[in-house]
């Protein structure tokens, strides 16, 4: 026996929806060939032509474009050699509300995946898969006593289903910016890297308030001959297509070089150096001698310290004579050798 696909006869089961008094009339049909209505719906490749109740279709009309509203249930297609084809069953025969027997209106099909949404609106904002036929002017059926006939979808074409829209991706931060210790003087870069950026807006924290800094827009913050006043919290709000993040904040510290106190060198009759050092508090230093100015190496009984610190050389005596040299700790890429002071026990 040959496969054939039921054809419904432009009359069939649409009395009732054309009995509606006052209400033009629809035939919610894309496969009449004997009327010239052969539109099968496919899925995104354009061949796959849609089947079963995991696709719906549904019918829009109104009495302008801007007016389209969804007109009776939507149905689901059907399978097998009737694929592409929605099956609206006894239901074909629509009537719309806001239009008048024979006046004219605009008409849309509306089809989705039903994966994430129970009509067409709520499956395009879920980013489902979607499609719509071309807007048609139909003067719709339903004219006179008895009625005429619900108006066939005359000029209805086939489509396909569009991709699911992609919601713009949020901004992704890779690479938070660091924290710097440097000496005044210095060039510091603070540096965020990030995906799906759009803009970079840097800012300063100003008496407990984020202040944007001016010009600072790029994925870098050039800071050049820091001072303490330069010293606090920085960070970057990075922006995307639709959404921004804020960095970690990265703090910033400057200091004065070390300096030996006036008056406070001396060399005990024990043969110990001594020396104080004025430094700044929170910054990490360390000691460091040489016999010739080329070689230095750690003071071996001085840790690294932080801030002020009395020197004390239990060695001094065993050399003719020894310099040694106070250096900071500076943090960061662009940090260049640490700070240095210098003084010399003869």
């Amino acid at each position: 026996m040959k496969n054939c696909l039921p054809v419904l006869a432009a009359n069939f089961a649409i009395l009732l929806a054309s009995s509606a008094y006052g209400q033009g009339t629809i035939n919610f049909n894309n496969h009449l060939p004997a009327e010239g209505i052969d539109a099968p719906v496919f899925d995104i490749d354009g061949t796959t032509r849609l089947a079963g109740s995991i696709y719906m279709a549904e019918l829009y009309a109104g009495p302008t474009p801007a007016t389209l509203a969804p007109v009776g249930q939507p149905v689901p297609f059907r399978t097998g050699v009737g694929a592409g084809y929605w099956d609206a069953g006894t239901t074909a025969g629509r009537a719309v509300a806001s239009v008048a027997p024979g006046a004219t209106a605009s008409v849309q099909i509306r089809v989705w995946q039903t994966i994430k949404g129970k009509t067409f609106e709520e499956a395009a904002a879920a980013g489902s898969k979607t499609g719509s036929s071309e807007i048609l002017t139909l003067a719709l059926g339903g004219v006179g006593q008895p009625p005429s006939l619900p108006v066939n979808l005359a000029g209805l074409k086939s489509f396909q289903l569009s991709p699911p829209l992609s919601s713009p991706l949020a901004p992704i931060i890779l690479s938070q910016p660091a924290s710097r210790v440097v000496k005044e003087g210095r060039t510091v870069t603070f540096v965020v890297q990030a995906r799906n950026a759009t803009a970079f807006q840097w800012q300063r924290q100003t008496d407990g308030q984020w202040i944007d800094i001016a010009s600072a827009t790029s994925a870098t913050l050039t800071l050049a001959n820091v001072q303490k006043t330069d010293a606090g919290d920085y960070r970057v709000v990075v922006s995307g297509a639709a959404s921004s993040v804020t960095s970690q904040t990265a703090t910033l510290r400057v200091f004065a070089p070390p300096a030996v106190a006036h008056g406070k060198v001396k060399h005990d009759s024990d043969g110990k150096f001594e020396m104080d050092v004025d430094a700044d508090d929170g910054v990490d230093y360390h000691v460091e001698v040489s016999d010739d100015l080329v070689e230095w190496q750690p003071l071996p009984n001085i840790p690294h310290f932080l801030g002020s610190k009395t020197i004390v050389d239990d060695e001094a005596v065993h050399h003719a004579h020894r310099f040694y040299r106070v250096v900071a700790e500076e943090s960061g890429e662009d940090r260049g050798e640490g700070s240095e002071n210098e003084s010399e026990h003869d």
